[in-house]
Parts: structure tokens; sequence; C-alpha cells
């Protein structure tokens, strides 16, 4: 971890102490200052899991889009319209995304990308065989 979320973290956890203390004692600047900069600090970690956690999710929606569409070139290629068509009709019967979740985005295609990568290998195979 850097020192920088350390430090930040060392600072989430004593200014409430500090806040605490300074009204325990009747410290007014005290209770103040560290009152203000436990709200300051609190937002700024919610702030910063909030940028962490959108980051994720775009290198999941990135990814995973990424692996369907190559398979799907890949089997377009190979003159698999049928099977590509197939799979996405599946894909949309299970993808329904609200404005409360993400639906499994990166779940649901990798899953329709593997598909597509298995009935490849699977048509490699066969005709190998003949």
């Amino acid at each position: 971890m850097s020192p920088l979320a350390i430090f930040i973290l060392v600072l989430v956890v004593l200014f409430p102490i500090g806040w605490i203390i300074g009204e325990s004692k009747n410290k007014p600047m005290m209770r103040r200052v560290c009152g203000i900069g436990a709200f300051v600090f609190a937002l700024l970690v919610g702030v910063i899991v909030g940028l962490l956690q959108r980051l994720q999710y775009n290198a999941d929606y990135g990814f995973s889009s990424k692996e369907l569409f190559e398979q799907t070139v890949i089997s377009l290629k190979n003159g698999k319209t049928d099977e590509v068509l197939k799979e996405y009709e599946k894909l949309l019967e299970v993808y329904s995304p609200t404005y409360e979740n993400r639906a499994n985005f990166d779940e649901v295609v990798n899953a329709a990308a593997e598909s597509l990568k298995v009935e490849a290998l699977n048509d490699e195979t066969k005709e190998a065989e003949q």
C-alpha cells in the first residue's frame, strides 16, 4: 500500500478519535478541527472508492466486450452466422440491465464469447478429422 494511502487511512481513524477527545475534555477548537477533518476525510475516502469502483466497471466492460467482439468476428469470418445469431439471441434473453445493477454484464458476455470460442474449436476439430 502506498504511503499516501496509509496516511489517509490513519487520518480517517485519528480525526474521529480526536473529535471524541475534544468533546470529552471540553476543547471546542480541537472538537471543531477534528470534526471537520473527520467529515472531509470520510468524504474523500468515499469519492476515491467510488472512482476506483467505476474504473473497475469500465475495465470489466471493456475486456468482456473485446472478447465477445473478437469471437464474433472470427465466427463470422468462418461463415458461422447462424451460431453467432443464436448466441446473441441467448445473450439478449439473459441480459437485463437496470439502473440499480450491472446485470452481470462481464459474466454474461464472457459466457457468450466462450460459447462462440467452443463452437469454433469444435468446428476446427471436425475439419481436422476429415
